[in-house]
């Protein structure tokens, strides 16, 4: 099934260069036909779970302008969210990873990434924090900006649940979900809060690097496209030169695919032979999909298994 997406992609392609006239519609209505094919037949539904968020304290700016008007503010609520797990075939406790969505909001093929990594043998929980402004949202889904927040209630979720090795726990994140990641694994842990919660791995797609580096707790690999209007690609690169210059040991894999931009794991978008019609809209490149599959598969390995 690791091959499912290049394999749909190829199929819907040469089904439009054979045919000629086949429009970018029906390379869509093909390509998903063949994802729902793979994904629909691999038995790894996700299952609807709630959790509770594990909010950290109010912002500094908020405390101030209390104290200032002499009020005390009350403890943030934690919020009942919605995610979406998937279980592997396990007879002993398994490890997991954590996947947050982009900033769009959570969209199918951030589900097919948590069905594909069920298959391989992990855990995953994705967070449904938000959606964006195409997406409909059923009544009973609770979301939440606060990504740390859901992030750390997602785990204190996971290690509660004996199906989970708590010790062996990942996160994954797209663009904004990505830029988070960082601050999941810093060694200090994010403002406010007096635990850091002990990630074992990290995987980024298509994030905004910071540029001066920092000290991490977790290995990580970064994946992104050179033809990413929303990133500076080069800060990537500097990420990891700057990270390795303040600790040598940290493991930091970057992977920059030609040509390849925002959400190019996407096959919603349209594929690369279509950018003429798109010159400036996101593209799903299947060649770096597959990739970024098979190195994603190759560092869960190396890290949680």
């Amino acid at each position: 099934m690791h091959y499912c997406c290049y394999l749909c992609g190829y199929i819907a392609e040469t089904a439009r260069r054979i045919v000629g006239t086949i429009t970018h519609s029906m390379v869509k209505i093909l390509l998903f036909l063949c994802l729902s094919l793979f994904l629909g037949s691999n038995g790894w539904a996700l299952e609807t779970v709630n959790f509770l968020t594990e909010p950290g304290p109010h912002s500094p700016f908020k405390i101030k302008r209390a104290k200032a008007k002499g009020e005390e503010l009350p403890p943030i609520e934690k919020i009942k969210l919605t995610g979406y797990l998937g279980k592997p075939v396990s007879e002993t406790p398994a490890p997991a990873v954590i996947l947050l969505h982009s900033g769009f909001g959570l969209r199918e093929f951030h589900k097919s990434w948590a069905k594909q990594l069920a298959e391989w043998g992990y855990v995953s929980l994705l967070i449904y924090s938000y959606a964006g402004e195409k997406v409909g949202v059923p009544p009973s889904i609770n979301m939440s900006r606060d990504v740390i927040s859901n992030a750390y209630g997602a785990y204190e979720f996971l290690v509660k649940q004996s199906f989970v090795d708590p010790t062996r726990i990942g996160v994954m994140g797209w663009s904004s979900g990505a830029k988070r990641t960082f601050s999941l694994i810093d060694v200090a842990p994010p403002p406010g809060r007096e635990k850091q919660k002990m990630f074992q791995a990290a995987i980024m797609i298509y994030p905004n690097c910071p540029p001066g580096g920092g000290l991490f707790r977790a290995p990580m690999l970064i994946l992104l496209g050179n033809n990413d209007h929303y990133l500076e690609n080069g800060d990537c690169l500097q990420f990891k030169k700057a990270v390795l210059q303040q600790n040598p040991q940290q493991v930091v894999q970057v992977q920059v695919y030609p040509g390849a931009t925002h959400f190019y794991d996407d096959p919603e978008y349209p594929s690369d032979d279509d950018q003429e019609n798109n010159p400036t809209a996101y593209r799903y490149d299947p060649q770096a999909h597959q990739d970024s599959l098979q190195r994603v598969r190759q560092f869960l390995e190396e890290r949680l298994f």
